[in-house]
């Protein structure tokens, strides 16, 4: 580890736990509109009325509210009375809302909270709870709310943060961690956001997800509690020399930086494995896996791409044979064989002679690089002292066999182990086809293909669903006998489709995880398997199945467990789920998915719903199943279509259904479209232009939220203003324009960038006012729902002072020349008024004429003509930083220019500031150029 971040960082990080740990904590779908001054606890709460919480369920629950201001608890009756209403006292900070309720087995229901102050919320959420098991016990969840009404005092403490990269070089497939900190708690920042970059892109180092491994880029933005989630890492192998990698950090106004050097990699590697002692019995096989390990911290395995693996067994070669991992084939020796990663697996197949005793087999790995060493394996067979026998010894799919363990005495009498033996017994071939069960403490335990030093009895449970009409698995079995010797055994078992069997009958229940879903939704497919009393089960893991759209293909597609997409599948596993389109029309749409299983001459599948009609008892039981039906064939009469034109071909299916709700949000401007930028007074009370003629900085918007033709009340929608970058003159991107400075938003009495708000009770929420950028360019007003964040909408606006010409046309005789341009930040920068271009001109021209006269030696004096405004005026921030109050403060409505004094001497310099005061411009300072406002303008 290279160094630590500034002491105060960590003091700051020390006493703020609980602030930073909440912003953790909080990620549910909640309506969260904290304070960002929101840095000590007031206590003062006689003065303000107290948090109303309102809790509500279906059924009988139990709430607390917990809190800065104390705890109260209560309880609700569900039914007619699905509400408990608490109270606190005011104080700001984190309120934890924990809800808890009996469920019976496989039941599940909803709770829901909403909290406020004064009559306006601040909190409120849904969450659902579910009993899975197959006995009742109680559910509980927790919400988390933020409250800050209460106003307190900003930090006296001046914003400073340092980043960190621990380590101080990488090379190979090392990594770094990064970390940053504040000297204040991220929640009273203005802005807890921090941009990084890496500068250096030539070793290809990027910002990776350390949680999820994810290659970010080589540039983030994140906020300051998600740094440590992040890393640096070399995306491809380097093998260059040692360079210098920047990362630089900007937040608030503040750059800071950190470097570590990128090392070349090595491609030294050596050959190893796990386990290169392999006990075997005589007629089964084993997989042998070899690796590609690094020889030293710097090497990379990556350069070794083109590197071959060559098998051969290179002593005991009539005991076995290898396979080919690829083509099946048997033989010696193969060469020139690809790996995976470095990594390559093969079998070996003990069915040549038959040992005596124990014979030992080498197989050797080498490499199409001679300078890495070979690397044997030593399989060591024998004929095997452990008979090892199922009962029965063929299994249908799904069947289980009690496994059966004799000692093979000397003589080649079986004679039966000790009660307290202990085996491990492991599944060394076909263990895609079965799974071993062992007894454990007066009860079944769950299945594996690994039991270590357990006593019998063991059995073998065959999968349900094979690949194949005829298939084998083998176990090897070893134990210590008193003496301390280890013996062996193994045997094999024969999984067949037999068709001296009844066939069995079941049922094919499919549903979604829910029936009513809004567009842009992912939903699970649930399929059980049921047999002729109604029970179900679920289908093995590697069930193949066949998944079509049989209604609905409009709404949505299939997703895989592939992660592949489309509108059918055949041979697909679970899981299974179906993606809403984010827009499905203006009514309700059905979906109707057939998901078939395939049937043979053993097991028959038939369509759940023939066993529901079918018995009575199940038809009482299913009658929500039923209603939900019907209410589906509703909709299905009028919009049903069939999606594949190829037949199905399982004839075994069950049917999900469900209904998409379509909810809609559209966003309607109901002021200007195209508005001024802010402009308020300098911090010294100077006017930047708000007095012009026509200034208006304000519009506003409209959102109704609509399902099919009903308009909904009481739904959470978030607004935000957010700039299009490179618009406006702006031509820089980095550090982009904070969200807190792009504009504000107020509704309801909420205000800020973003606002959380509900629809009134005809579904509408008029965003009133909203207030410009201080920065011109073109903005979006987007408004989403916060239970669905893919419901969405979006408008745009124009910020700009209008009227605004290019002074840069009128340059056609060269009397003066145009400067200022700043490639990547500001490039087009001289646009003004038509009045000021016009006393411009004039004065311009008089000073161009007088300073002939003034030199008297026929040459004149060319002015360097500065910034006036950007092409759509607005804050024209020089640094290129978004900060207002630097350089260039005004320079906003074209009213101003700033002149370059270099060329001038002092007399010029008084004549031009006499020109341009008889031209309605005065002077005001600035250096290093002379900075003149014309008409009134600063």
């Amino acid at each position: 580890m290279k160094k630590n971040i500034t002491h105060y960082f960590l003091i700051v990080l020390f006493f703020f736990p609980f602030l930073i740990s909440a912003q953790t904590i909080i990620k549910e779908r909640v309506k969260i509109n904290p304070s960002k001054q929101q840095s000590k606890f007031n206590n003062t709460t006689q003065d303000y009325p107290p948090l109303d919480f309102q809790i509500g369920g279906a059924l009988y629950f139990t709430a607390t509210v917990s809190g800065p201001s104390g705890s109260t608890s209560g309880s609700g009756g569900g039914g007619p009375n699905p509400y408990v209403y608490l109270s606190l006292p005011a104080a700001n900070g984190i309120y934890r809302i924990h809800v808890s309720c009996g469920l019976e087995a496989g039941q599940i229901t909803s709770v829901d909270y909403s909290a406020s102050w004064g009559g306006v919320g601040f909190g409120g959420g849904v969450k659902w709870l579910r009993n899975d098991g197959d006995l009742p016990k109680a559910a509980s969840t927790d919400f988390y709310c933020t409250f800050s009404g209460i106003p307190v005092p900003p930090l006296p403490i001046p914003f400073d943060f340092g980043i960190d990269i621990i380590e101080d070089h990488i090379c190979g497939t090392q990594t770094s961690d990064i970390n940053a900190g504040t000297n204040q708690p991220p929640d009273s920042l203005s802005d807890d956001n921090i941009q990084l970059a890496i500068t250096n892109i030539n070793t290809d180092a990027v910002i990776f997800n350390i949680l999820t491994n994810q290659i970010i880029g080589t540039s983030l933005a994140t906020s300051f509690d998600r740094v440590s989630d992040y890393g640096i890492k070399l995306n491809s192998p380097y093998s260059g020399l040692t360079q210098q990698v920047k990362l630089v950090a900007y937040s608030n106004g503040l750059e800071k930086e950190d470097s570590l050097l990128i090392e070349p990699a090595t491609d030294d590697v050596y050959l190893d494995a796990d386990n290169y002692l392999i006990n075997l019995i005589h007629g089964m096989a084993a997989t042998l896996t070899i690796k590609l390990f690094p020889d030293s911290d710097c090497s990379d395995i990556r350069l070794r791409n083109d590197t071959k693996f060559n098998i051969e067994i290179t002593s005991g070669d009539s005991l076995g044979h290898l396979v080919h991992p690829l083509s099946g084939e048997f033989g010696r020796q193969f060469s020139n064989l690809n790996h995976t990663n470095g990594v390559l697996s093969f079998d070996f197949i003990a069915d040549g002679s038959l040992p005596s005793g124990e014979d030992t087999v080498y197989v050797t790995v080498s490499t199409t690089d001679p300078n890495i060493w070979a690397y044997d394996f030593i399989v060591l067979i024998n004929e095997g002292n452990i008979v090892v026998e199922f009962v029965p010894e063929s299994i249908m799919p799904g069947g289980t066999a009690e496994i059966v363990l004799k000692k093979r005495e000397p003589d080649g009498t079986l004679t039966d182990f000790p009660q307290d033996q202990v085996f491990n017994v492991y599944l060394t071939h076909g263990k895609d086809y079965g799974t071993i069960e062992y007894f454990y403490r007066g009860m079944w335990v769950d299945t594996s293909d690994v039991v270590e030093f357990e006593m019998v009895p063991f059995k073998f449970i065959a999968m349900n669903n094979l690949s194949q009409l005829l298939v084998e698995s083998s176990l090897t079995v070893s134990t210590y006998l008193d003496s301390g010797e280890n013996i062996w055994g193994g045997g094999t078992i024969l999984i067949s489709d037999s068709t001296d069997t009844s066939i069995d009958t079941f049922y094919v229940k499919a549903n979604f995880d829910r029936t009513e879903i809004i567009p842009g939704d992912t939903v699970n497919v649930i399929v059980k398997k049921v047999n002729k009393e109604g029970n179900g089960t679920d289908f093995p893991e590697n069930t193949s199945f066949e998944v079509g759209i049989k209604e609905g293909c409009g709404t949505g597609n299939i997703l895989t467990s592939n992660g592949d997409v489309g509108q059918y599948f055949i041979n697909v596993n679970k899981p299974i789920r179906f993606i809403v389109n984010d827009s499905v029309g203006v009514v309700d749409t059905s979906i109707v998915l057939r998901i078939g299983v395939p049937s043979d001459d053993s097991t028959l599948y038939l369509l759940y719903d023939e066993l529901v009609q079918s018995s009575p008892l199940l038809m009482q039981n299913e009658k929500t199943y039923l209603f939900k039906e019907n209410k589906i064939n509703t909709v299905t009469n009028q919009t049903a279509e069939y999606c594949i034109i190829n037949p199905f071909e399982y004839n075994g299916f069950g049917l999900a259904r469900a209904i998409v709700e379509n909810i809609e949000i559209k966003l309607t401007l109901t002021g200007n479209e195209e508005i001024w930028p802010y402009l308020p007074q300098q911090l010294d009370g100077r006017n930047r232009g708000a007095d012009r003629p026509g200034y208006n900085p304000f519009t506003a918007v409209r959102v109704d939220v609509i399902k099919g033709t009903h308009s909904l009340s009481g739904i959470e929608v978030k607004f935000a203003i957010k700039r299009v970058e490179g618009t406006g003159g702006h031509d820089h991107i980095f550090p982009q324009l904070p969200q807190s400075l792009s504009g504000k938003l107020r509704a309801n009495n909420v205000n800020g960038n973003p606002i959380v708000v509900r629809t009134d009770i005809n579904g509408k929420v008029n965003v009133d006012q909203i207030l410009s950028s201080q920065f011109s360019g073109n903005y979006i007003i987007q408004a989403e729902l916060v239970s669905n964040t893919k419901v969405q909408d979006a408008i745009g606006i124009v910020v700009k002072v209008p009227g605004l010409i290019n002074f840069a046309e009128f340059n056609t005789e060269d009397k003066w020349r145009l400067v200022g341009a700043l490639p990547t930040k500001h490039t087009d920068v001289h646009w003004c008024t038509q009045e000021m271009s016009q006393y411009m001109l004039k004065a311009l021209d008089e000073f161009y004429e007088w300073s002939k006269t003034y030199r008297s030696d026929g040459s004149w004096t060319v002015l360097d003509i500065n910034d006036m405004s950007l092409i759509w005026g607005g804050s024209y921030e020089y640094n290129a930083d978004w900060n207002v109050y630097r350089k260039h403060s005004f320079h906003r409505v074209g009213l101003s220019v700033d002149i370059n004094r270099s060329v001038m001497s002092d007399q010029e310099l008084k004549k031009l500031t006499e020109i341009i005061s008889k031209n309605y411009g005065r002077r005001d300072p600035e250096r290093p150029q002379i900075h003149y406002g014309f008409l009134g303008g600063n």
